[in-house]
């Protein structure tokens, strides 16, 4: 499942884009994402379906004016926690209540909570109209009114009309693919359109890595959030029945801060002092420039990582360019030329600002625009084919 995010006040700017996250996604993820799509705290923002979700609930969100991006995260981890005859019982569910208030729109509120109250429902999947539930009703014995009834004066009774009565009794609804009824089970408040409940299975680290024994690969193995203390780790080795990380392999990795694969024996003390490193950032700012730098070196080795981590002084970043466009602009109006002049309506200004910022160096990342600067690159962590001794310097 996948949203939109973009902020509404930059909608209109002809070289914003919006921003896209696959959910459920982590807090991390999510902060990326509204850092990305230019949403500040306070701005309004706007969020739009965009793949993967079921249509009943893709159109209650998209009619739905005023959303976070934390509930419908939650709503996506519920629904991809549902199996098919589980996603029945949810979309016959919200369509009692809708059914039951036709004037008043679904509320998220309403949609959270109903996600995680399916027991309370019962579903026949197949019986689809009044006849069918009234044969079935008819069969069993299922309707007070006529239990008792000998099976002579059953066999004349209309099962049509059954079905409506029982229907009636039960409060249920014909969905397309079955019956829903609700039952006796206690509806549970669990969202009560403040404070969402955590999603505990949700990685929640820096980094976060699925940490396998050597020896027992094809097991589930153990999340380990990064950075990590020397009990967490300790703890995470008891666990895989291991004495050391040497005998232990990564099967699989969440990271929006260092998004890349990672291999199998990849160093965890590493990847732990990275994630420490990433975390002592001191804001979203320090981060998003961390993040374009290994864009702009295409890095996706955690050595170099960190002393990309350490060597932020060596770029000049600029957040505000998002788009070649808007250098294109900026060089306009720095030359006292106004770009949004009716002259220049057909002028490839993303064309331009490519070509300008190639020229001068600069790369266009999702974070912003971001160029190497004259400040001496100090590897420690890692190092070049040409040299192994530690402490070298490496010129832009």
């Amino acid at each position: 499942m996948a949203v939109y995010i973009a902020n509404k006040s930059l909608i209109k700017n002809r070289y914003y884009g919006t921003t896209t996250l696959s959910l459920p996604a982590t807090r991390l993820a999510i902060a990326d994402a509204l850092y990305r799509a230019r949403v500040e705290t306070g701005s309004d923002c706007l969020v739009e379906c965009r793949s993967g979700w079921p249509e009943f609930v893709e159109s209650i969100i998209n009619e739905t004016d005023s959303l976070s991006v934390e509930e419908i995260n939650l709503l996506a981890y519920q629904i991809s926690q549902m199996d098919e005859f589980q996603l029945e019982i949810f979309a016959g569910a919200v369509q009692l209540r809708q059914e039951e208030n036709v004037d008043v729109p679904v509320t998220m509120r309403e949609l959270i909570n109903l996600a995680y109250n399916l027991e309370c429902y019962e579903y026949h999947p197949g019986v689809t109209d009044d006849f069918t539930l009234g044969s079935i009703a008819l069969e069993n014995d299922l309707l007070d009114t006529i239990r008792g009834i000998s099976e002579d004066v059953l066999d004349l009774l209309d099962a049509e009309k059954v079905g409506m009565e029982m229907r009636r009794l039960d409060m249920g609804s014909f969905t397309e693919t079955g019956y829903i009824f609700p039952n006796s089970t206690q509806h549970q408040e669990l969202y009560d359109g403040v404070h969402l409940p955590d999603i505990q299975e949700i990685p929640q680290g820096i980094i976060s890595v699925q940490v396998v024994s050597v020896y027992r690969s094809e097991e589930k193995g153990v999340w380990m959030d990064l950075p990590a203390t020397e009990q967490e780790m300790q703890d995470v080795l008891i666990q895989l029945k291991e004495s050391s990380f040497d005998h232990c392999l990564i099967k699989e990795s969440v990271s929006t801060a260092f998004p890349y694969p990672l291999a199998g024996d990849e160093d965890i003390e590493k990847l732990n002092t990275l994630a420490q490193k990433i975390q002592a950032f001191p804001d979203q700012r320090t981060l998003a420039k961390f993040k374009a730098a290994l864009e702009l070196e295409i890095c996706n080795e955690v050595g170099f990582a960190l002393d990309v981590a350490e060597n932020l002084d060596c770029y000049d970043f600029d957040p505000e360019v998002y788009s070649p466009a808007v250098y294109a602009e900026d060089i306009f109006r720095e030359a006292g030329i106004d770009p949004d002049d009716p002259a220049f309506f057909r002028f490839d200004f993303i064309g331009y600002g490519e070509r300008q910022m190639q020229q001068a160096g600069h790369v266009q990342t999702a974070y912003g625009m971001i160029i190497r600067n004259e400040n001496p690159f100090v590897l420690k962590y890692s190092q070049t084919d040409s040299t192994q001794t530690e402490g070298m310097t490496m010129q832009p």
